[in-house]
């Protein structure tokens, strides 16, 4: 899970453009299913690293990820 922890703040964001650009052909059901499963797979994510982040020694519980060089 660690290896997907970048991915908790996108994929609410993704859910976002998919929901405001596709409000005219997609039917409300859809669209707030697609908002809910986002934000619940983010939490999914964001627990599952928490609990391997758990299991770790206290002396490594951190995560480094460099996105982009500055």
């Amino acid at each position: 899970m660690l290896n997907a922890f970048w991915v908790i703040p996108f994929l609410p964001l993704l859910g976002f453009v998919v929901n405001g650009l596709g409000i005219k052909w997609m039917p409300r059901k859809a669209a707030g299913l697609l908002a809910c499963g986002v934000v619940g797979v983010a939490f999914a994510i964001g627990v599952g690293a928490l609990i391997e982040l758990a299991g770790m020694p206290v002396g490594e519980r951190q995560i480094t990820r460099t996105l982009f060089p500055w």
